[in-house]
């Protein structure tokens, strides 16, 4: 955890002002440029507002459960916390695996600016190898936790506790071909072709 945070900093520090300082650009400022003002100002606060907006979902739904227990005294909303544990976990991991198939996953491309096109190639499958090893461990880890959750059904909706480890699961080595196929392919094509 504490490498996560000093990642973190140097991104922060480092990373993300030499980023606007090379580019310059957000992706609003972006909008205004190629579309025009209205079309900058609008993606702005459409920005905001549905911010607002999942963080008023959010609070809404934390006062029913809260409400529900604590003042009408019926101990909580069960589906309200059953639902989010099941289905969620399957959401992220299809927009992870989507993510690494379309190539629009998090990068850092400035390294690679100045690398010979032979170091950028050498990197990209060395980068993409060792992400793919890596969930590939992480599904096996979520198969050995899913036999453990298996023993827990949800009392509401009846399902076994594993189904979030299997979303982990599937998604890991679905992320893991992803991750491979890219390797491959920036070998064989070059670091233009991830």
């Amino acid at each position: 955890r504490a490498m996560f945070a000093v990642l973190l900093l140097f991104a922060i520090w480092f990373i993300v002002p030499l980023f606007r300082k090379v580019i310059g650009l957000s992706t609003y400022e972006y909008f205004e440029k190629r579309f025009g003002g209205f079309a900058g100002n609008y993606s702005s606060y459409s920005f905001i507002i549905r911010q607002f907006a999942g963080m008023g979902t959010v609070l809404f739904l934390i006062s029913v459960g809260v409400g529900a227990r604590y003042v009408i005294h019926v101990g909580g909303i069960d589906w309200a916390e059953e639902l989010p544990k099941q289905v969620f976990p399957w959401f992220i991991m299809s927009g992870v695996v989507l993510a690494v198939r379309g190539g629009n996953h998090i990068a850092v491309d400035l390294i690679m600016r100045v690398l010979s096109p032979a170091l950028r190639t050498a990197l990209v499958v060395f980068i993409n190898a060792v992400v793919a090893v890596a969930y590939v461990m992480l599904c096996k880890t979520a198969l050995d936790l899913a036999i453990i959750a298996a023993a827990e059904i949800n009392p509401v909706l009846g399902t076994p506790g594993s189904l979030p480890f299997y979303a982990l699961a599937i998604g890991s080595i679905l992320t893991a071909i992803g991750a491979a196929s890219i390797a491959v392919r920036v070998f064989i094509l070059g670091a233009d072709a991830a």
